[in-house]
């Protein structure tokens, strides 16, 4: 089940949904795969989205989402509550822009019914994006500019993927 609302300008669009969410999927019980579970999967939730330009020169996107997952009466894995994205957009000149964004995740439980958390985290990137020419863009983006330690996935209660450190990249991008 789906409910939602979606508002279109000309210069925005706002939307917002409540939905309920069932799964059922078998996986793998053991390593060697001699036997399977089942996994009744079921997730609700609302999210909140807005994108659009603040004035001529500012945009901005932004979403919220509240979830809540059960499998077969427990907690579910890898679901977090709470996450967020916010993202501004900047157009300092004609060929100049500059991005700034906060991604939120709130913290899930590493294994189904697990006490085992996934702590939350917030991560800060930022992007300058210079046109060169009308077919070619230089890209500048650095990601998690803080140095956030964080860990967005776990496979297991003994092995989680840990977030990328600072990075940045440089891209050059030609439009065909």
């Amino acid at each position: 089940m789906e409910i939602g609302y979606k508002y279109d300008s000309e210069n925005a669009t706002f939307s917002i949904a409540y939905f309920e969410l069932e799964s059922t999927r078998y996986d793998k019980a053991n390593i060697n795969a001699e036997q399977t579970e089942e996994r009744d999967l079921e997730v609700d939730g609302i999210e909140i989205a807005y994108a659009g330009k603040i004035n001529d020169k500012l945009s901005l996107s932004a979403t919220f989402s509240d979830l809540d997952g059960d499998n077969s009466g427990q907690k579910a894995r890898e679901i977090p509550e709470q996450t967020f994205t916010i993202w501004a957009a900047y157009q300092a000149s004609a060929k100049l822009n500059l991005g700034l964004g906060v991604t939120h995740q709130g913290e899930s439980h590493i294994s189904d019914g697990s006490t085992a958390i996934l702590p939350d985290y917030e991560r800060v990137d930022l992007s300058l994006n210079y046109a060169v020419r009308d077919d070619m863009v230089l890209q500048f983006h650095v990601e998690n500019l803080t140095d956030e330690v964080y860990f967005p996935h776990a496979h297991s209660t003994h092995q989680v993927s840990v977030g990328e450190p600072l990075n940045a990249k440089l891209a050059l991008y030609k439009k065909f």
